[in-house]
């Protein structure tokens, strides 16, 4: 079968990962549309052995599947939408009603929890190439994101005098945090760089800055990324009890933890949870053209 990729923003690269993860399982031929890459992903994916065919018109009569990345990119015109289009919706509430199929990308805040969503998650390192990581005796945790702590003192609730924070982000942070020692900055880095910091990383930390992340009404692509490199998420109380994930490691500002090695483990099990997952969600729509 034959599937289109759509993504027309500048960002949300990441999201063509999982599904060419499920083309390649599948032995499904992936088109890619996808012309805003300044960040070397398709790159990156073509070493992580994807094969794919870039285009740029788009003719849905071609496609048994046409995956639009994101529910609010509206350059994905309604007279290209039949009923072979799904959107991934990274909002809690619906914002596309052109397209009827719509998979949210994680659990999202509502009265119900939801089994039916598609996080992102692809193999871009496995546990046994996680498990011979060598260590130094240091635990690195990794931040990415907008929203990053102005100064070191967010992460007082981290007890362990060995740890290295890898801060990423579009743009400097705060200067307060580069005087430190233990603080790494980098900004500005392309998807190969991305994924070699967090494949040498033990833990993903996903901040509590972000209220629509805490509640659960959108969520940070540092959940997929983990997983996807076999990171152990640290991610706040309130987050998880919307997630339900049952590997990351719950913190509350208030009460101070002490961090070993990861579970990996424990992350694999979850990993390949989601993406199983994934597979039966995107097959049930393969099979009903």
């Amino acid at each position: 079968m034959k599937i289109l990729l759509y993504n027309n923003f500048p960002f949300h690269h990441e999201m063509f990962g999982f599904a060419l993860d499920f083309c390649k399982k599948y032995n499904h031929e992936a088109d890619v549309c996808n012309p805003q890459d300044n960040e070397k992903y398709m790159e990156l994916y073509t070493i992580l052995g994807y094969t794919y065919k870039i285009v740029t018109d788009i003719n849905q009569e071609l496609y048994d599947l046409i995956i639009v990345l994101t529910d609010s990119d509206w350059s994905y015109l309604p007279k290209y939408i039949n009923n072979k289009t799904i959107c991934i919706n990274h909002w809690y509430q619906n914002r596309n009603e052109y397209i009827k199929n719509a998979i949210p990308i994680a659990p999202f805040n509502s009265e119900y929890y939801n089994p039916e969503f598609i996080l992102p998650v692809h193999p871009i390192i496995t546990k046994t190439q996680k498990d011979s990581f060598k260590t130094t005796g240091e635990i690195i945790v990794t931040v990415m994101g907008r929203f990053i702590p102005d100064d070191i003192s967010y992460f007082d609730f981290i007890v362990n005098h060995n740890v290295i924070y890898n801060i990423i982000s579009k743009s400097p942070p705060s200067p307060l945090l580069s005087k430190h020692k233990n603080i790494k900055i980098h900004t500005n880095i392309d998807a190969i760089t991305l994924c070699n910091i967090m494949a040498n990383s033990h833990y993903i930390l996903v901040t509590d800055i972000n209220y629509n992340h805490n509640k659960c009404y959108s969520v940070s692509a540092s959940l997929a990324y983990a997983f996807s490199t076999m990171c152990q998420l640290i991610i706040p109380k309130e987050m998880n009890s919307y997630l339900r994930l049952k590997s990351a490691v719950i913190y509350e500002k208030n009460k101070k933890i002490t961090l070993t090695l990861p579970d990996i483990k424990s992350v694999n099990e979850e990993a390949e949870h989601f993406m199983l997952k994934r597979n039966e969600i995107l097959q049930k729509y393969l099979n009903t053209q």
